[in-house]
């Protein structure tokens, strides 16, 4: 399965609309947590086979800073997985760290613990997010001393043709800096589907 992962605070209502309207397989990275009911700054991941990018012919469809998880598990379990790598307890505060917001999730990789580093690419079989040529991803993997590296892939391929059938340019690794660390507001977690009321407004602060 591919997943789209996707940041309405970042991109907007309109493009979630869209998206909704396109990928009926999706689910909000803030289900079974307090914040539920907030539906219009929520991330979602999307089951997609297809180049969702061809959205973007709509002038008004944004899809920046998204990222794609390739794994054979469920919505629902991507979910509940990506939920622990988001909120870290940091005595007696919870950090809410936006993993995905890909390059907030490529600053924190290296950092992570080996064990999270490696539990995380043993649930996704790989990552990819943008390059600035908007016709290639960055494929990240672990690589020696379980170490993420990313190389460049076509996206057309990974999104028409199958991620089976990726053949990797050579290419050197990509360096990532050090995490950008968020801190989340006293009140609880995040979740949601969608929502017939008017939503609960959050803002989200970095440290």
């Amino acid at each position: 399965m591919m997943y789209l992962c996707y940041d309405t605070a970042l991109n907007e209502e309109y493009t979630l609309v869209k998206l909704i309207q396109k990928y009926p397989g999706y689910i909000s990275l803030f289900t079974g947590t307090d914040d539920q009911d907030i539906w219009d700054a929520a991330p979602y991941l999307f089951e997609v086979s297809d180049n969702f990018y061809e959205l973007r012919q709509d002038p008004f469809i944004r899809l920046e800073h998204c990222i794609l998880f390739e794994t054979h598990e469920p919505k629902e379990e991507v979910c509940r997985f990506l939920q622990y790598y988001m909120y870290k307890k940091t005595g007696s505060k919870t950090a809410y760290v936006r993993i995905w917001d890909a390059r907030v999730l490529v600053k924190h990789l290296p950092v992570w613990e080996e064990k999270e580093r490696v539990n995380f690419f043993q649930f996704f079989k790989a990552v990819y997010t943008e390059q600035e040529n908007e016709e290639w991803f960055n494929k990240w993997q672990l690589a020696r001393f379980n170490k993420p590296v990313a190389v460049p892939v076509l996206k057309k391929v990974v999104l028409t043709e199958g991620v089976a059938s990726l053949i990797d340019p050579v290419s050197k690794p990509v360096t990532i800096d050090k995490p950008e660390v968020l801190s989340r507001p006293e009140t609880a977690p995040p979740s949601v589907e969608s929502g017939n009321q008017p939503p609960k407004r959050r803002r989200f602060f970095i440290d």
